[in-house]
């Protein structure tokens, strides 16, 4: 076979082998439509308590909590205990990361009372 009867190329540049090519009469496979997204179809789940209702007696006694660390740790601060007043702020920080869950509706929740 001389190259000018070679009906048509590999991607090496090589003679292809026209034992398994397609008839010129058969059409291309056409694409096949783009899938949906999962979630594309889902519907909106209502949520069992919205946020605007009542948030628990947790939050607003964690809330009390967190502004007690934190009027406490400013007056250890104004004392000149400066290690004590960090530790304060780290215990605030604590409990408003603890408030944040909660005002989003968090579901473990915990009391502590210290006399």
């Amino acid at each position: 076979m001389s190259e000018q009867n070679v009906p048509y190329r590999r991607a090496d540049g090589g003679p292809g082998d026209t034992s398994n090519r397609r008839p010129t009469s058969e059409a291309p496979p056409q694409p096949s439509p783009p899938r949906p997204q999962p979630g594309a179809y889902r519907q909106p789940v209502p949520m069992a308590h919205p946020k605007t209702t009542y948030i628990g007696f947790y939050f607003w006694w964690w809330l009390g909590v967190t502004a007690l660390f934190l009027l406490g740790s400013i007056g250890v601060f104004a004392g000149g205990a400066v290690g004590a007043g960090f530790i304060g702020l780290l215990l605030t920080g604590l409990s408003a990361l603890y408030v944040r869950y909660l005002f989003r509706g968090g579901r473990f929740r915990m009391i502590f009372i210290i006399f």
